[in-house]
């Protein structure tokens, strides 16, 4: 059946090899992230999360990034 919905990258991203490297890395970043900023980590400090088929190379420096945006003060957002 596939993917019902929209997935980040899909209206970039159209042969298998730019979806499949791209998408998958996307989508598990936009979980994660949601799941930081909303604290769920923080509510429910024994869960165990697990985010497949999107490698991890990724995660350390992204983490740091994240880190560094949390300590810049809230009149510095781009938003």
């Amino acid at each position: 059946m596939g993917l019902v919905g929209n997935s980040f990258g899909q209206e970039r991203f159209k042969s298998f090899v730019e979806w499949h490297s791209v998408v998958h890395t996307f989508e598990a970043m936009g979980a994660m992230m949601s799941m930081l900023v909303h604290g769920v980590f923080e509510r429910f400090p024994r869960l165990r999360v697990s985010y497949m088929e999107a490698g991890c190379g990724w995660l350390p420096s992204w983490l740091h990034r994240i880190d560094e945006q949390l300590e810049l003060p809230p009149s510095s957002s781009p938003i």
